[in-house]
């Protein structure tokens, strides 16, 4: 969607190119017209201030946001109900009220990493990343640790600092492209 974001092209023009880019749906649609202009929703997300109620506790990506490219729910519902149970335990053994506050930290943490993957999606970062000719082992590991719902681990500043790992990689790699296709000139 990288390109309706940037305004690069209009959606029907879009949905030709990504069918122009697949081996099986480029002869199938290539002179298809459409009925009508496509429709996307682009960067569906939700966000609930209070994780944590009077006998609630909520876990998953329920709390946070939607992420429709990288299945990150399965590693949150995990991560969050392993926490939220911890908490839970803790505060039967104390015969207290459960202390929420690190749960938020640490389900924000993994969250704000997960989310930081699905921005850099819509912005077309991923697609550059994941398609570049010369990729370095190391980042691939980290990445792919992180895609395996290893969002919390801070060993990995593609957990640590997502945003800026993930922009910085991106910015090479568009700079090789750009340096390739001016040699090409």
């Amino acid at each position: 969607f990288a390109p309706i974001v940037r305004g690069d092209m209009n959606r029907t023009e879009f949905l030709q190119h990504f069918f122009d880019q697949s081996f099986y749906f480029k002869d199938r649609f290539q002179k298809i017209e459409p009925l009508f202009e496509p429709q996307s929703h682009i960067g569906v997300s939700q966000y609930c201030k209070d994780y944590t109620g009077d006998q609630y506790v909520m876990i998953g990506n329920v709390f946070e946001f939607i992420d429709p490219v990288f299945s990150s729910g399965v590693a949150l519902a995990t991560a969050s109900a392993m926490k939220a149970t911890d908490t839970l335990i803790e505060a039967f053994q104390k015969n207290t009220t459960p202390d929420w506050k690190e749960y938020r930290q640490y389900i924000e943490k993994g969250a704000n990493t997960f989310k930081a993957y699905v921005d850099a999606w819509y912005h077309g970062h991923w697609q550059d990343i994941l398609f570049a000719h010369k990729q370095v082992p190391q980042f691939k590991e980290m990445i792919c640790s992180v895609l395996a719902g290893y969002a919390w681990d801070d060993t990995n500043p593609f957990v640590t600092k997502p945003e800026k790992s993930i922009n910085a990689l991106a910015k090479v790699i568009q700079g090789r492209k750009k340096m390739k296709s001016e040699k090409k000139v």
